[in-house]
């Protein structure tokens, strides 16, 4: 689980850098380094061999470089879409074949760990203390990435309803870590207040724009672009939920 944590957390913080773009340029690089210097630092801190966690930090990068590719790919098609995602296979082939043979990264990490004022407050473990950080991490911008694919891969027309419905990449990334704060917190009855804010929040916003479409006389074709603006947020909202949840299971 050691591994699985930093592995969220690089990603976390690489979709972070790059704040919602979807492609590989400069950003995207900046992401990348910021991913394995997130990684490195830890373990430095926690008193890893110099030669592991460079190692560590480089695996994070290349699984980072994986996801940006296999992500793009997904997203924009095209003619590097096949090389993209063949490459991003073959990196975590790679690293699947090669995770039986990562050294132990848990028991130093617990040493440094325990030695930290606040640990016994938290009362947890290295390993969950870097899952429940992976995931929150992930739960930003990594989760606008998936909630985007899902919804690309639900036929939904993203970009025009992106504009209608403004605040999605803002508003998603918070509510998915109340939920997963409350959840951890063991008050998953607020977090079900929070699924239902949001409804009722943005309810008045998807009739502002009946009520402009109608005004408008666009007859059927006004209420399909309704009906695609409302599958739109249903569908990011619940993939949103759902992701939060699945970072709660995991913590």
């Amino acid at each position: 689980m050691t591994w699985f944590g930093l592995a969220l957390g690089a990603l976390g913080v690489l979709d972070l850098v790059r704040w919602n773009r979807d492609r590989l340029d400069g950003r995207t690089i900046l992401g990348l380094a910021a991913a394995g210097v997130y990684v490195l630092a830890l373990l430095v801190l926690g008193d890893v061999a110099v030669r592991t966690a460079v190692a560590t930090s480089v695996v994070a990068m290349l699984l980072g470089l994986a996801w940006v590719l296999g992500s793009d790919a997904a997203l924009h098609g095209g003619k590097a879409a096949r090389p993209g995602l063949a490459i991003a296979l073959a990196i975590l082939v790679i690293a699947l074949l090669l995770s039986p043979y990562s050294p132990d990264l848990a028991g130093p990490l617990e040493e440094w760990y325990d030695e930290l004022p606040w640990a016994p407050l938290l009362d947890v473990s290295i390993e969950r203390a870097l899952v429940v950080l992976g995931s929150a991490l992930a739960l930003t911008c990594t989760g606008n990435v998936l909630v985007r694919l899902v919804l690309e891969a639900s036929g939904s027309k993203v970009q025009r309803s992106e504009q209608q419905i403004k605040g999605g990449r803002v508003l998603g990334p918070l509510e998915r870590l109340l939920i997963l704060g409350l959840g951890l917190a063991g008050e998953l009855g607020a977090a079900s207040i929070i699924v239902a804010a949001k409804g009722l929040l943005r309810f008045p916003e998807l009739q502002s724009y009946r009520a402009e479409e109608g005004e408008g006389g666009a007859g059927e074709a006004s209420a399909q672009r309704i009906d695609v603006l409302t599958e739109y947020f249903l569908i990011g909202s619940m993939t949103s939920w759902v992701l939060a949840l699945l970072g709660l299971a995991i913590s």
